[in-house]
């Protein structure tokens, strides 16, 4: 079995009350919208924003903090996603397309042969409007199983480990490389004293950017909920924000020389 894949595409899905306002959060942060809820006709629509996509889709549910969500994972061929996981599949699970599978306490895994259609022209160049960059979409989550969900993302889906560390336990990390060469990040956290009780998932999108204040400034001329600027543990500027409805966004600044393993030769777990 390879002990390195990505996918073409990474998708946060994610259920929420209200569409529009997630939505909108998203294109003022500086999301395109590439398939509207309009032409879809069910509620749902998705953005790409920076080096990932995110997919919103209808809740009736309005009460969590922490949205339901779920991973997608794009690629031209899927029949290299089946072979991995015919075990847990039935007959009738590998004729489908698109293949469901549970991670062991992180979201929901669903994998697609059908890349996203862009609808624009130049859309392999869109990223954000106007200045600045995202570098790097990470899905972030707090696992009460790390072990195991690291053991299904490394071994079962054959991700490369950007970087990361396994000991001590209560604060195990790791950063795997899911898609578009190491700039889409899958990243599970040790979540063995976490404080969150709460029936869902406790997770975050993060955006690692070139300059946090150009972001932090579009957020609130457009009236957005946002934070005030601050520094990190690490001493990268970064800022969250988030809609009554939508999931938290945590954005932090790029550090000078660069996040090692993030891209180029995997950095692997200390």
């Amino acid at each position: 079995m390879s002990t390195f894949l990505e996918a073409d595409e990474l998708v946060c899905r994610i259920n929420v009350y209200d569409p529009k306002e997630v939505s909108d959060f998203f294109v003022a942060l500086g999301g395109s919208v590439i398939d509207s809820a309009d032409q879809k006709g069910n509620g749902e629509s998705t953005l790409k924003v920076g080096e990932g996509f995110i997919s919103i889709l209808k809740s009736a549910n309005h009460n969590y903090f922490y949205p339901e969500m779920s991973v997608q994972m794009n690629k031209t061929d899927q029949s290299i996603w089946t072979s991995r996981f015919e075990s847990q599949l039935d007959s009738k699970a590998r004729s489908k397309t698109k293949l469901e599978i549970n991670s062991p306490s992180g979201p929901p895994f669903s994998f697609n042969n059908q890349l996203i259609q862009l609808r624009n022209e130049n859309s392999d160049q869109i990223s954000v409007r106007n200045e600045g960059s995202v570098l790097h979409f990470q899905i972030t989550w707090w696992s009460k199983k790390w072990l195991d969900d690291y053991a299904f993302l490394s071994q079962q889906l054959g991700l490369a480990t950007s970087r990361g560390r396994s000991k001590p336990e209560g604060s195990r990390i790791a950063f795997l490389r899911a898609a578009n060469s190491g700039r889409s990040i899958l990243e599970i956290v040790d979540g063995l004293y976490d404080q969150h009780e709460g029936p869902e998932l406790h997770w975050l999108i993060s955006l690692v950017v070139d300059d946090a204040e150009i972001f932090h400034e579009r957020l609130i001329s457009t009236g957005q909920p946002v934070s005030s600027l601050g520094f990190t543990s690490w001493n990268a500027l970064s800022f969250t924000a988030k809609t009554s409805t939508g999931p938290l966004l945590f954005v932090y600044q790029e550090r000078p020389k660069g996040t090692p393993g993030m891209v180029g030769s995997p950095a692997g777990l200390d």
